[in-house]
């Protein structure tokens, strides 16, 4: 008897170990820990560090870029743009447009602003985010430009660049010099910036910031660990090309790490209400084959697509309106595809003939469109995770992740679920920081100071929630990104005030509970009466029974919590989302 009991106990406990193990393998959040991104090429090669393709004899000067004459412009501002050659192969062209800041000192942050896509055109940034020109109709039809009282061009010098090469004003007379890896846009980014401090040589010792949102989360990593290997090279002599003084990145909305952020579309949509809790599980049918697409390499699917037509799908239709992906606010016919208004605009202004000429783009061969299909379609299986090269970054440079809590498509959970899963050299520290308020001028009266966000840091690290806008912040709320953008370039701190983190302990002054009464003879005298002289009833069972009881009770309790560890770990796997800390 004894020894069938413990061998029934030792084979519960079997299963239970080997049915943990297994389903502990299908859990998705193990494999977020460690992103090993496929078909990157190898950052150790000859071809990584190859700098022959470089040309650094330079021979244009600011002058060439000068713009004097924009139509619209009714207010004296310095500014540059045009086009700089980066492929002589294939007339590779990537386009500019630079402001300096408004007190422009050798010690002023520069600051680089990419839009996402791929293919879409920072010219986004420019007009209807962080830049200084805003685009009206006047009463007579023509665009004029007012000036953003926002512009980060009061905080820092902010270059605005169209790349890849087809993107925005920038062309390739050849299509096999467009973009196919990152590498190559590794090299045409590189290249660009090699030529412009050549140009601009009094800019090339400032603090450089490279900022942008969407994909742009994904160029980023990859810009900067690039421009960290090419300093390295210079500074072995093995080339004379221009130090660049990294300063950090400032990541906005950005697509960095995908297969948590796919996972992150349900989370967002059930923590909304747009979904109920018992359709998680079919979201997670979808995510499970979406995340096999990704870990067999191929990372535009139409199963990852589904998840995000889901989402759209159960909150509407064309005829109704369903949600935008980039403002949950918002609903349109299409989700967001014809989002945000003020495109339509700023097409019309940069194909005007005049507006070409000023700005030194009258040799782009084609019509500028807010998102070009060819780059997107020749970048298709790019998007492997950057979150690598990312942790690489954080090593010597600042970095600032900062997301709308509004948006669907590249949401703050999605984000913090990757941060917080990084591994790196300040991980645990992260894991224990403190979360804080932080407060910037409000946009509609700049004397008012507002709750702006939440935000938590470790280390070179800081993640910064950005309340009330969507995925294009700055357009949403222009007062507290310029104020976000001028803490992070500047080093300050968002720690304005700390939020609670530890469990609530009640204040020595609260009254204790009053532990239960005592029976005395008042209160509990019927059921002492006439006891005294009676003799005792309790019945003490023999050792034996309560051997036997208990070990009825271990076994029916393994028994139980075998199949409840079953049940849990087989539900969990149905269901990838993770709750929220």
């Amino acid at each position: 008897m004894n020894k069938s009991l413990i061998f029934l106990v030792i084979a519960i406990i079997a299963i239970i170990s080997v049915d943990s193990k297994l389903l502990h393998k299908q859990r998705y959040e193990t494999e977020f820990q460690q992103p090993k991104p496929e078909y990157q090429i190898d950052r150790k090669s000859k071809e990584y560090f190859d700098h022959s393709y470089l040309n650094l004899d330079i021979t244009a000067s600011p002058e060439d870029y000068l713009v004097t004459d924009l139509p619209g412009l009714q207010v004296e501002l310095e500014h540059y743009a045009g086009l700089i050659q980066v492929d002589s192969v294939n007339d590779g062209n990537l386009f500019f447009w630079f402001f300096p800041a408004v007190n422009s000192t050798p010690e002023t942050p520069f600051v680089i602003w990419i839009n996402g896509g791929p293919g879409c055109s920072s010219q986004d940034g420019l007009f209807l985010e962080t830049g200084p020109f805003r685009l009206k109709k006047n009463d007579s039809g023509d665009i004029n430009i007012d000036i953003n009282p926002w512009s980060w061009t009061t905080v820092a010098n902010v270059l605005y660049i169209d790349q890849p090469v087809g993107t925005g004003l920038s062309y390739v007379t050849n299509n096999s010099g467009i973009c196919t890896t990152d590498l190559e846009i590794e090299q045409d980014f590189y290249q660009f910036l090699q030529s412009f401090y050549g140009i601009f040589s009094n800019y090339s010792k400032n603090p450089l910031t490279i900022s942008g949102e969407s994909y742009a989360g994904h160029y980023i990593p990859h810009f900067s660990t690039y421009i960290l290997a090419m300093n390295e090279k210079i500074q072995a002599g093995e080339f004379n090309g221009t130090l660049i003084n990294l300063y950090g990145n400032a990541i906005g909305n950005g697509w960095t790490h995908p297969i948590t952020q796919y996972d992150s579309y349900s989370q967002i949509a059930y923590g909304v209400g747009f979904i109920e809790e018992q359709q998680l599980e079919y979201y997670g049918v979808l995510l499970e084959a979406c995340q096999n697409q990704i870990k067999s390499g191929n990372y535009n699917s139409l199963e990852c697509g589904d998840v995000l037509n889901q989402l759209e799908n159960d909150t509407g239709n064309a005829a109704d309106g369903m949600v935008n992906v980039y403002d949950f606010t918002l609903f349109d016919s299409d989700g967001g595809s014809s989002w945000p208004s003020g495109v339509p605009l700023e097409q019309e202004f940069l194909d005007l003939p005049a507006v070409r000429s000023a700005i030194h783009a009258t040799a782009v061969p084609h019509p500028w469109n807010e998102c070009n299909s060819t780059v997107f379609a020749y970048l298709t299986n790019q998007d492997e995770s950057s979150l690598d090269l990312l942790i690489e970054s954080l090593a010597s440079i600042k970095v600032m992740v900062y997301n709308g809590n509004y948006d669907i498509i590249c949401n703050h959970i999605g984000t913090t679920e990757y941060l917080d899963e990084m591994q790196w050299s300040g991980a645990a520290e992260w894991a224990n920081a403190s979360r804080y308020i932080w407060t910037a001028p409000s946009y509609v009266n700049d004397t008012d100071v507002i709750t702006a966000g939440y935000t938590k840091s470790s280390q070179n690290l800081t993640f910064v929630l950005v309340l009330d806008c969507s995925h294009m912040c700055p357009m949403d709320q222009p007062a507290t990104t310029h104020e976000m953008i001028s803490r992070f370039i500047s080093g300050k701190s968002f720690n304005d005030h700390e939020q609670a983190t530890s469990p609530y302990i009640p204040p020595a002054s609260s009254p204790t509970p009053s532990p239960t009464p005592t029976p005395t003879e008042d209160n509990d005298s019927h059921s002492n009466k006439d006891t005294n002289n009676q003799p005792s009833k309790s019945k003490t069972l023999p050792t034996g029974a309560w051997i036997g009881i208990i070990i009825g009770g271990v076994v029916f309790g393994l028994v139980a919590g075998a199949f409840a560890a079953i049940f849990i770990n087989k539900y969990k796997s149905q269901h990838s989302y993770t709750l929220l800390n």
